[in-house]
């Protein structure tokens, strides 16, 4: 679980991972390389490339979410071909993990408000072996491939999802009317200059 500090008076997300997508031969005593969003490919890459060099690491997991899923698969990319030491077999599973996202009450002493969303997330496995033939399936493939675009519409998709539940609490909380039109700065200006203009004259004819 994953939980960025926060005071009481900001927005705070909590992130629950779920568990890689993959038998436990796979992923018992493997070592993960977490992808995030702002990651960089030269440190995740050098970790990677370190791990699989040594003789006794058979396979290395690559993980993303969220809007990190897309950098995952083009982390994953550029280790294939900075990695010159022999083919790898490659196996990707798209799951979903569960994020939880507290807003601050608006008004003192109001309750906090609790949005719960899934995230898409990405696990790339990749192993020195050939996966065994009973487990064979159309999300694997070898380093000699480059197609991994598989999953774009997924990420797509979920991006969308998230966007449209966050423009709906807003219209919830703000009580905001989408069909009414933002009044400009200098419309502002002219309605307010306008209002004085008047004031006297309404006062003018009251003494009159």
């Amino acid at each position: 679980m994953e939980q960025p500090s926060s005071s009481a008076t900001e927005i705070v997300e909590t992130v629950e991972i779920c568990a890689a997508p993959f038998p436990q031969q796979f992923t018992q005593g493997t070592k993960t390389v977490l992808v995030k969003k702002h990651s960089k490919f030269e440190k995740l890459n050098g970790f990677a490339v370190g791990e699989m060099k040594k003789d006794a690491t058979r396979k290395i997991i690559f993980r993303g979410y969220g809007e990190a899923c897309e950098k995952c698969v083009s982390c994953v990319e550029v280790f294939k071909r900075k990695y010159l030491l022999g083919k790898l077999h490659q196996w990707t599973e798209i799951a979903f993990s569960r994020s939880t996202v507290v807003h601050p009450p608006e008004v003192e002493g109001g309750a906090s408000t609790a949005i719960e969303k899934t995230l898409p997330t990405i696990f790339i496995l990749l192993s020195k072996d050939p996966f065994p033939d009973a487990l064979q399936t159309d999300s694997m493939q070898t380093s000699d491939d480059v197609d991994v675009s598989l999953f774009d519409k997924v990420v797509k998709s979920e991006k969308k999802r998230q966007f449209d539940q966050t423009r709906s609490f807003k219209r919830k909380t703000e009580n905001v009317n989408k069909w009414r039109r933002q009044m400009k700065d200098s419309k502002k200006s002219y309605a307010e200059k306008k209002g004085k203009s008047e004031a006297p004259v309404a006062k003018k004819q009251e003494a009159s």
